[in-house]
């Protein structure tokens, strides 16, 4: 899972800076902590940058870290919300479950951090970024037709089906009162 090679990558990474070489002799002076990274990843054939990817996601809470390991959150998107702080992270994820959606789209999540980074985010913020991205996003719904092939005769037309459903509808939720008294 993402979550334990994380947290696995950032267990190395400070165990190989823990043992007290003096990389800085042989280095640049703001390269070594990235060429532990380097070495990471050589030994998995994982690029440095995806290492640092790796640990940056060790800033997660738990309740993303496990989105990322169910996949229902994706990883880069992951690593550009790791950098909110634990405060913003738990509105986010208050927004995303009430939502039912822990898919954040990466520009979403970019400027998520961006905007982090300039001052610390209020639930409203966090939420109106989030349902503009949903409410932008549904643009169709498909009605799966072996579910209502029944109510209609084989002859129907895609156009008279989508007629037929949007009217059903509206006469649902114009008489929605009353059908509730029924029950």
């Amino acid at each position: 899972m993402p979550s334990e090679k994380a947290f696995a990558y950032k267990y190395k990474l400070e165990a190989i800076k823990a043992q007290g070489k003096r990389r800085d002799l042989t280095s640049t002076q703001l390269a070594w902590k990235s060429e532990s990274a380097d070495e990471l990843g050589a030994n998995s054939t994982e690029s440095g940058d995806t290492v640092r990817r790796y640990i940056r996601l060790t800033n997660l809470n738990n309740q993303l870290l496990e989105k990322v390991d169910e996949r229902k959150l994706a990883f880069i998107p992951a690593v550009e919300l790791s950098y909110l702080s634990k405060k913003e992270q738990g509105f986010l994820v208050d927004v995303l479950t009430r939502e039912e959606n822990f898919g954040v789209p990466m520009k979403q999540a970019s400027m998520l951090k961006n905007m982090s980074q300039t001052k610390p985010l209020t639930f409203e913020q966090i939420d109106q970024i989030m349902t503009a991205k949903t409410r932008n996003t549904v643009s169709s719904f498909k009605v799966p037709y072996k579910k209502v092939q029944d109510f209609f005769p084989k002859t129907v037309t895609p156009k008279e089906f989508e007629k037929t459903i949007i009217e059903a509808l509206s006469y649902y939720f114009e008489h929605q009162q009353d059908l509730d008294l029924d029950r």
